[in-house]
């Protein structure tokens, strides 16, 4: 599974490569902490995965499955 980033802004506050919502934005504007920003970047992998696992009904290579999920996960699941 690929893992992104977390990248530190300053000493406290931390940011992933992932949109945000405004309402997101606006609940997190002072940032996120590194055990927040890795909780929902978790969560938002887990929800691509479960669509991968929805609409793909042949075998996968884990290569192939983590490429897909990769995909779902940037340009969203109406694509699958």
């Amino acid at each position: 599974m690929m893992v992104r980033r977390i990248v530190p802004l300053d000493m406290d506050i931390y940011c992933i490569g992932g949109a945000c919502t405004q309402e997101d934005y606006d609940k997190y504007k002072d940032g996120w902490s590194k055990e927040k920003a890795q909780e929902m970047f978790e969560n938002d992998v887990k929800t691509h995965e479960e669509i991968v696992k929805k609409y793909v009904k042949v075998d996968l290579s884990q290569g192939e499955y983590d490429a897909l999920t990769h995909f779902v996960f940037n340009v969203g699941g109406i694509w699958i």
